[in-house]
């Protein structure tokens, strides 16, 4: 009886804390989107980021538990800082759908240089993933958005759909 009691007490104190992490998560969308009036699709990357952050500062540079999660409070609040005013704010005032894809494309880069087996070089997971396609695919793949710019576009710009990306 007491064994289901302490099984019991515990899934009740996990329930309390994932509910506590959901409820800061919607605090942080409902402030994002009270202060900029766009939803932000990054956030979830860069709550990733402080927590791979405090990850590596107790495991690479030894820190203690709660001087790394102060120390991470502190990187993420200057970086959040640093990308408002070099990113997001020189946007501001462009259509809403400009600010979300801004947002998905943050979210996207910072997945992609958490999950880089290379620390510092951009990307550079995706040439170690084995997605099953032959050598010819991946190379026809990878070299797909140079030939629909370069190639296409100008059809497209003459056929009246638009400047073009360059422009």
């Amino acid at each position: 009886a007491l064994d289901l009691l302490f099984k019991v007490g515990n899934n009740a104190w996990r329930a309390v804390a994932d509910l506590a992490i959901y409820g800061l998560i919607a605090l942080g969308f409902v402030l994002i989107y009270k202060a900029t009036e766009t939803v932000s699709f990054a956030q979830g990357e860069l709550m990733m980021l402080g927590a791979f952050c405090g990850l590596a500062l107790m495991t690479v540079l030894g820190f203690p538990f709660w001087v790394a999660v102060l120390a991470s409070i502190l990187a993420m609040g200057c970086f959040g800082v640093v990308l408002e005013r070099a990113v997001i704010r020189p946007i501001l005032g462009q259509p809403a759908f400009s600010i979300v894809m801004l947002t998905i494309g943050i979210g996207y880069v910072l997945r992609a240089q958490v999950k880089s087996t290379e620390p510092g070089v951009w990307f550079g997971v995706t040439e170690h993933i084995q997605t099953g396609q032959s050598a010819k695919n991946f190379e026809y793949s990878r070299r797909y958005p140079h030939w629909i710019i370069y190639k296409h576009q100008p059809r497209y710009v003459a056929a009246g759909f638009g400047k073009g990306v360059c422009a």
